[in-house]
């Protein structure tokens, strides 16, 4: 297309085709980015995939700022 060489309706062809494209890439984006995972492991060893799940308790306390998050008793690790 750069070059000039390709007959406008084939230019024009060939940018729709991209147009819908980003479109479809877009949208599986989008709800890709709506879909989290995570890992639970229950004895260390095995471990299932369970979607996540923003009203859960554990959920909200780790998007909980510093200033939010309880205080750490001493001699306690922050791990």
């Amino acid at each position: 297309m750069e070059s000039g060489k390709l007959p406008l309706e084939s230019m024009i062809g060939k940018f729709e085709s991209g147009s819908r494209l980003v479109a479809l890439c877009r949208a599986k984006l989008d709800a890709m980015s709506h879909k989290i995972e995570l890992l639970v492991k229950d004895d260390g060893q095995s471990g299932e995939w369970r979607d996540f799940d923003p009203a859960s308790e554990r959920s909200a306390a780790a998007l909980k700022t510093p200033e939010q998050a309880p205080a750490a008793e001493a001699g306690e690790l922050p791990f």
